[in-house]
């Protein structure tokens, strides 16, 4: 893009990571001109985590395993499947 640019949108969506994604596609749907800021090529924090997302409960594995304080770390590393330690899960 050059160094000058005038766009205007109805919705400026600043990260294209999972959040920003969803955030743009409901407002194309809602019939918003949409424009979309990232500073990499998209997939925000999203992409640096793998994918991974915690929802948090509404499922029926958690309470009886594991206290809700260390539910979402231990998920977290268990779809990790080795490649995010627990100190960086954790943090």
């Amino acid at each position: 893009m050059p160094g000058d640019w005038d766009l205007e949108a109805d919705v400026v969506v600043v990260g294209f990571g999972a959040a920003g994604a969803c955030a743009a596609l409901e407002a194309a749907a809602a019939g918003a001109s949409v424009l979309v800021l990232d500073r990499f090529g998209g997939g925000g924090a999203t992409a640096l985590s793998g994918g991974v997302v915690y929802a948090g409960g509404g499922t029926p594995w958690p309470s009886s395993q594991a206290s809700m304080a260390t539910l979402p770390s231990q998920n977290c590393l268990s779809v990790a499947a080795g490649t995010a330690s627990p100190t960086s899960v954790r943090r």
